[in-house]
């Protein structure tokens, strides 16, 4: 899967950054799959045990755009009190029919969904592969300096910046 693809790269990424004294610290915690909010409540506390915070975000992963269900990200980010750089796989806007919702009222719905879910203030930075997500961000009024946008596959760069320079000294990273 690209989502799994990525995030071995990503993790192998970060494995790699060369710091003084030592690399820095990068702990992947697993998302189980249907679990109670009180399992992404706790993981959302844990994130805070690091300087840094990176979750990756597909509505899956959280239960979906069920009003119910989908409260599953807002809990989790409720809980972080680090800096949070979230990863936006797919954003979805359309009015597809589903549920048997008019397509107007379905479009209202998931606008409304998406800016509670993607607006929130404990996400500090966006990360995305698509241009079409970044526009959608934009237009929902985040700051383009706040979105990065690296399309796949993502490049490494041929030289690097030390770890000091690009996460702090001795910083730890948690992801998701």
């Amino acid at each position: 899967c690209g989502i799994a693809d990525y995030s071995r790269s990503l993790i192998r990424a970060l494995h790699s950054l060369p710091a003084a004294p030592a690399p820095p610290g990068v702990e992947v915690l697993p998302l189980p799959r249907q679990a109670p909010p009180s399992v992404y409540a706790a993981l959302g506390t844990a994130l805070n045990d690091a300087d840094v915070a990176h979750v990756q975000h597909a509505y899956s992963f959280f239960g979906g755009m069920h009003p119910l269900r989908g409260r599953r990200w807002r809990i989790l980010l409720q809980r972080v009190r680090v800096p949070l750089l979230v990863t936006l796989h797919e954003f979805d806007a359309r009015g597809t029919g589903a549920h048997r919702l008019p397509p107007g009222l379905e479009r209202r719905y998931k606008t409304w969904f998406n800016r509670r879910s993607f607006l929130h203030p404990a996400i500090g930075a966006w990360h995305t592969h698509a241009q079409e997500i970044r526009h959608a961000l934009l237009d929902f009024g985040v700051p383009p300096s706040r979105v990065v946008w690296n399309p796949l596959p993502v490049e490494l760069p041929q030289h690097p910046v030390s770890g000091d320079q690009a996460i702090g000294h001795n910083s730890a990273v948690r992801a998701l």
